[in-house]
């Protein structure tokens, strides 16, 4: 499989729903806003980082039920794509099957609540040692996704 095609399934694809998203966003944010604005990532640089706050901090209604379906789904490509003996696959999936990793993350995540996001999004130090489910899961896969999101700007 091509490199970019793992790149977009490690990165959002095959993790999709609003909360994995917003994770990475946080995630991505307590990386890259230390670093001067010309070596960030384009999302992350100070022309778009107020459209970026508004995404991540709208106080738009998250179906937690959508969500899981939206999950499921992707996970299920995920694996069908990679196959159940990727790396990545076996991290996330084990030997649970996609709705039930679906339902655990959804069901066990905060970041339906726009102050926690806001909290961590102010406070990059707890970010980084964040348990929130889709935090932990973005934190893990931004290891392996970000060389691809390299290799695509």
């Amino acid at each position: 499989m091509e490199i970019y095609d793992e790149y977009r399934l490690l990165d959002g694809l095959g993790f999709f729903t609003r909360y994995f998203t917003i994770a990475r966003h946080l995630y991505r944010m307590a990386e890259e806003l230390p670093k001067p604005n010309d070596e960030r990532l384009p999302e992350y640089r100070d022309t778009a980082l107020e459209s970026l706050e508004q995404q991540l901090y709208s106080p738009a209604p998250i179906y937690p039920d959508v969500e899981i379906v939206k999950l499921a789904r992707s996970l299920s490509f995920l694996r069908d794509r990679l196959g159940p003996n990727h790396p990545d696959v076996k991290q996330v999936l084990g030997s649970r099957t996609p709705l039930e990793v679906a339902q655990k993350l959804i069901e066990g995540t905060k970041l339906g609540d726009v102050d926690f996001r806001k909290q961590l999004g102010d406070n990059k130090a707890i970010l980084a040692k964040s348990s929130d489910d889709p935090d932990d899961a973005a934190r893990r896969l931004d290891r392996r996704a970000r060389p691809g999101v390299a290799q695509t700007i």
